[in-house]
């Protein structure tokens, strides 16, 4: 009987994994997942620019996806004010501003702002547009959505599971496992003195070398998850030693 429950559960995510629709763009090295029943197309121009239009079935929603690649690094901050400026961006399409806030897409920092919106007919729209950059590329997600629609879990799912990776070049994989290689470093040492140390007990440097440890560990942790905060780790763990 359990056997039969756990066939079923594992059918049942199959289907639903398999429902949805994974999306790449190798050139701008971002990806997503549309939910069962989305539809989109896709429109690049020359691969320095390119753009996803995607519809939920009731046609009550809208995502628009765009990449692009700049000449040289870009800031959040400027990114985010053309691209929503009335002048050279989008801003005007997306209605009246009605928050700004910062978030996390893809372990990103993120630029969320809100508008408010008419159609002709009257019926109004949200628009949720998230913009985000990733040393020279720039992402700007805009949801359009009718204000009327309460169900949303959609647009979050879509979020989850936006991803950014850009590989990396050769002198930051040195960097990489010269990070490692410090953390295991620490790991050896302080398990060497742990040893030591045991006979007599030495309470202080027990937890010193417990500490040091554990620091290492969370460095490794941190090392596999967001590059970013390598940094300060190594000089807590050098410190450490």
């Amino acid at each position: 009987m359990i056997y039969r429950i756990i066939i079923c559960i594992v059918f049942l995510f199959l289907n639903v994994a398999s429902a949805q629709q994974f999306l790449t763009d190798p050139i701008h090295h971002l990806s997503f997942k549309l939910p069962s029943g989305w539809t989109y197309t896709k429109n690049d121009s020359a691969g320095s620019f390119q753009r996803f239009e995607c519809f939920n079935p009731e046609q009550t929603t809208m995502l628009e996806i765009y990449a692009l690649k700049s000449q040289k690094p870009l800031n959040l901050k400027n990114f985010a004010d053309v691209i929503t400026s009335d002048e050279k961006g989008f801003g005007k399409s997306f209605g009246k501003i009605q928050s700004t806030q910062e978030s996390r897409i893809s372990g990103i920092k993120t630029i969320e702002k809100n508008y408010k919106n008419t159609t002709k007919i009257g019926r109004e729209i949200d628009v949720n547009t998230l913009l985000l950059i990733k040393g020279k590329y720039g992402y700007i997600i805009v949801f359009r959505i009718f204000s009327d629609i309460k169900d949303r879990n959609d647009l979050q799912l879509i979020k989850e599971n936006f991803d950014v990776k850009i590989p990396r070049s050769l002198f930051s994989w040195l960097i990489l496992f010269g990070f490692i290689g410090v953390s295991l470093y620490a790991l050896i040492l302080a398990g060497m003195r742990l040893i030591f140390w045991l006979r007599p007990v030495n309470l202080f440097a027990l937890a010193y070398c417990f500490f040091v440890i554990i620091l290492a560990l969370l460095a490794l942790t941190i090392i596999f998850t967001n590059f970013q905060t390598i940094g300060l780790w190594v000089c807590l763990i050098s410190g450490g030693i």
